[in-house]
Order: C-alpha cells, then sequence, then structure tokens
C-alpha cells in the first residue's frame, strides 16, 4: 500500500508530520472552542454629594447567574427640568435583566432593545436619558455593547515567577497590562450619547459599539460610569489592578505554605468574592480623591481641549464630582457564583457576602 511505500522515506515522514499538526491544530482549536470561563464579581458606588440622598443617579447590576454586568449613567441635566434620571436608569437595567435572562436571549444588544421596548411601552414610562454599557462572559469571549461614555477595561497580569521557582521570586511583583478599552461616544464635550425619553431610541440603538474580547483566567474586567474615567488615567487603574494581582498572588502563596490549598471552592469563590469588593472600592475611592483633587485629570485636560477650563495658558487641575460607580470581574475557571445579583436597582437589594 501507499503508506507501506512511503514509510521511512522523507516525502512520507513530511506527509506525517504534516497530517500530525494539521490534527494536532484541530485538537487546540476545537479546545478553545470548548472553553468555558465563569467571572466573579465585585462592586462599589460613590453618589455625588449632592445626589446621596436619593442614591445618586447611577444604576448598575453584576449577575453571576447570567454572568452578566451594566452601568447605566443616568443624565443628570434632566435634573434642570425636575426629573430625576436616577429613575429612568434603574428602570431601564430592570428591564435589561429581565431580558437577559429569558431563554431566548443569545445577543446583548437584541436583549438591550427589548428592554428599551418594554420601558417604552409600559403604562407609565419614566422622563429621563441615560449611558448604558453592558457586558456578558459567554464561553471564552466578553460580549460588550456601549452607548456614552462609561468604559471598561480588561487587564491581565503578567506572568511571575512561582514562588519556588527561584530564591528572590517572592519579591517579584507582577504587574497587570491593559489588553483593551472601550471608546466614549459623545456629541460633544460633555455631552454623551444617550437613551431618552425624548429621542429615538432605535436610532440611538443602532449607533451602539459592539465589542467581542477574548478572555482567559486571571483576566480582569474593570467598568464604571464616567465618574471613574474623567477622574483617573487608564494607568492609574492598571496599577491598582497590578495591587490587586499581587494580593491575590501573596494569598495563594501564603495558602500553598500553611497546606490549605485544597480550600473548598465555594469558600474560595465567596473568599475572591469580598477581596474583588474591596478592589472595586479602592478604585472608587480613588477616583473620588481625584475628582476631589488638585491634580491633572482625563477631565481637566478633555476641558482644555476644548478650550474650557484655561488659566494661565495650561488646563485647570482638578477632576469632576459625579457619581461613582464601579463594577470588576475577575475571570475564573471555577463555576459561576450562584444566584447572587449585585445592584442598586429599587426591588433588588445588593447581596453582602
Amino acid at each position: 500500500c501507499v503508506s507501506h511505500v512511503m514509510r521511512g522515506t522523507g516525502a512520507g515522514r513530511s506527509l506525517a508530520k504534516g497530517v500530525l499538526q494539521r490534527r494536532t491544530r484541530r485538537h487546540f482549536a476545537s479546545a478553545r472552542q470548548t472553553e468555558s470561563w465563569s467571572c466573579i464579581f465585585g462592586t462599589s458606588v460613590i453618589p455625588h454629594p449632592a445626589k446621596a440622598d436619593r442614591g445618586g443617579e447611577d444604576a448598575f447590576f453584576a449577575c453571576h447567574q447570567a454572568q452578566c454586568f451594566a452601568v447605566a449613567d443616568g443624565v443628570g441635566g434632566w435634573v434642570d427640568m425636575g426629573v430625576n434620571a436616577g429613575v429612568f436608569s434603574r428602570t431601564l437595567l430592570r428591564e435589561l435583566l429581565q431580558s437577559v435572562h429569558q431563554p431566548e436571549h443569545t445577543d446583548l444588544l437584541k436583549s438591550l432593545r427589548s428592554a428599551w421596548d418594554r420601558m417604552q411601552s409600559s403604562k407609565d414610562p419614566p422622563s429621563g436619558g441615560s449611558t448604558i454599557l453592558c457586558g456578558q462572559v459567554q464561553g471564552s469571549r466578553l460580549s460588550l455593547v456601549n452607548i456614552g461614555d462609561s468604559g471598561v477595561l480588561v487587564v491581565r497580569p503578567q506572568r511571575g515567577l512561582d514562588p519556588g521557582e527561584d530564591e528572590r521570586s517572592m519579591d517579584q511583583q507582577r504587574k497587570a497590562r491593559l489588553v483593551f478599552r472601550s471608546q466614549e461616544q459623545q456629541l460633544f464635550f460633555n455631552c454623551p450619547f444617550q437613551l431618552s425619553s425624548n429621542s429615538d431610541g432605535k436610532e440611538v440603538l443602532s449607533e451602539a459599539d459592539q465589542f467581542t474580547v477574548s478572555v482567559r483566567p486571571g483576566d480582569l474586567i474593570i467598568a464604571g460610569s464616567d465618574g471613574v474615567f474623567d477622574n483617573l488615567f487608564d494607568d492609574e487603574i492598571v496599577g491598582l489592578a497590578s495591587g490587586y494581582v499581587n494580593l491575590v498572588s501573596m494569598q495563594s502563596s501564603l495558602s500553598l505554605a500553611s497546606g490549605y490549598a485544597e480550600e473548598p471552592i465555594m469558600s474560595a469563590i465567596r473568599g475572591r468574592h469580598k477581596l474583588l469588593n474591596n478592589f472595586a472600592r479602592r478604585v472608587a475611592e480613588a477616583a473620588h480623591a481625584a475628582a476631589n483633587g488638585a491634580e491633572f485629570t482625563p477631565f481637566s485636560y478633555s476641558a482644555a481641549k476644548e478650550g474650557v477650563g484655561h488659566r494661565g495658558g495650561l488646563p485647570m487641575r482638578g477632576g469632576k464630582i459625579d457619581d461613582i460607580t464601579v463594577v470588576v470581574g475577575e475571570v475564573s475557571r471555577d463555576p459561576p457564583f450562584g444566584t447572587v445579583v449585585a445592584s442598586n436597582l429599587e426591588d433588588l437589594q445588593p447581596v453582602v457576602v
């Protein structure tokens, strides 16, 4: 037979090698297609001090069961018309959360359209306007939809030495690097794209940015309203992420050294959830400090580009006091964290674990 004749010849070896390579590539491609990660979330909110009595105008949820999160920033300008835009943003996210739990849900933008249609066709639709950013981990991919000036980063830990590889390994600091950033949608300075009660929602939805990002275990998803990204530069947020990565690495090393590597999965996930809440809080507090500080911020530079806020030819210092909402997620090989939903939606109480 042909295989017998070619055995041992250069052509035979090349053919066999080629077949093996193709089979290997197909094997790894198939493995990648079947990879399915989950995401553990943490959240934090600091309302605008003048809006704290009504919980601010930002809305958010992070649903472990649906592996989905969203941030909606109620547009503050509506207050001049006596409208609390927070009611609008929360209502929109309640409808979206309902949509992503429907059996027919397969696409975030379609679910957002469905949420919008239900809200607008309700008996008493709210007045107001809101930006919206939503994301969902599906398999090994993060799907994102954005309308307006909220933002999301995907940050990846760089591999460091494992404890024991080198006697100096405990002194090694792991760093994180930015692998994805969304872009703001603005009509003009400080006026974002938005869904609103006096605009054509279908037209605005047709302008939504959609992204798909490949993710892997250990990746950090950092989403927030413009109260975060107006006040913190990307490298500042990545620096905070590096601190979180090092904390987790140190705790893992201590667990291994103490013989607790076989910690029950749900207990480990619960512990990671608390760490992520603390990480989200650190990001929110850093943004809050910058908003009230005297350093240059993304907002002060953007204002300068628009000819606003100059003083002596230089950008004015300081940030923008605003609602600050942070949702962070860590991509994990572990199973989803049950049915835990963190939110500030009126009929869904935040879950404290």
